[in-house]
């Protein structure tokens, strides 16, 4: 999920339904508050939402659809199940509260911009502020027994992890890395794509800043690469392109589409 969507489902979800009808000037920070404070109690804030759920407006005959307020598996039309569970209050994270507040203080800055109000009441404001994770990575050898156990499985994912574990590349970056982003000769790689999936559509884009990156690259990761990207041979005089720009492979990770898998022909080079 990208965050453009994430952010307009805190608008659809928390932020339309509460603030949505409130003028800006009779927005004040005692109101931000009490809407985090409900947060942090339940982050469906159950408390303005009915206790019996109905699944048409209006006259109807109810039937198993209407019943106690649950906890949906999906907010998409279905029929519900098990997984459709009674509605249990559970506290929203407060990094997710302290996303929320920041969405409502850019909008506030834009309204100030456009003398649509006076000033940024989010400014004055509590959110909660979300403790820092102290980050737990693998000891050097966690991480080589987990390297040795996936290469002997899988020599392709065992590189990918191998790949990940010397740039510190994100997931996606790594996955999306391709024959023509490596430079062996001046030991380097350039991140310039960014690989998700996105409501089943495998997609490429380009990072957020735009631009991508160049990290080094030692001297045994480049001899790993080069044996998964072989030079490709040159063709003669009047045979048209070189293939190094023509196709190119892509290097294993989870999720990759079926240009890895045996059969398959490499998939062509996308504009960077």
């Amino acid at each position: 999920m990208s965050t453009r969507e994430a952010h307009e489902g805190y608008i659809r979800r928390t932020i339309g339904p509460v603030l949505g009808e409130v003028k800006i000037r009779r927005l004040g920070a005692d109101s931000l508050d009490a809407l985090y404070t409900a947060l942090k109690k339940c982050s469906r804030l159950c408390r303005r939402l009915p206790r019996t759920e109905r699944y048409a407006a209006g006259k109807h005959v109810c039937d198993v659809r209407c019943g106690p307020l649950r906890d949906h598996r999906t907010t998409r039309p279905h029929a519900c199940d098990s997984r459709c569970r009674p509605h249990v209050c559970r506290p929203m994270r407060p990094a997710t509260i302290l996303r929320i507040h920041s969405i409502i203080s850019s909008a506030l800055d834009l309204a100030v911009r456009y003398d649509w109000a006076d000033r940024n009441v989010a400014k004055n404001a509590s959110p909660p502020h979300p403790r820092k994770r102290e980050p737990d990575p693998p000891s050097p050898d966690q991480a080589a027994r987990l390297l040795n156990l996936v290469w002997a499985e899988d020599e392709e994912f065992g590189l990918y992890l191998w790949t990940a574990f010397t740039t510190g590349a994100r997931r996606g970056e790594v996955s999306a890395l391709r024959e023509n982003r490596f430079d062996f000769t001046r030991q380097q790689v350039r991140l310039a794509r960014n690989y998700l999936v996105k409501q089943g559509q495998r997609i490429e884009k380009a990072p957020k800043d735009g631009e991508g990156r160049v990290l080094s690259l030692d001297l045994l990761t480049c001899e790993l690469l080069q044996e998964r990207f072989p030079a490709p041979p040159r063709r003669g005089p009047g045979t048209g392109r070189r293939g190094a720009r023509g196709r190119v492979r892509v290097l294993a990770g989870p999720g990759r589409p079926g240009a890895l898998e045996p059969g398959h022909h490499d998939p062509p080079v996308p504009a960077d």
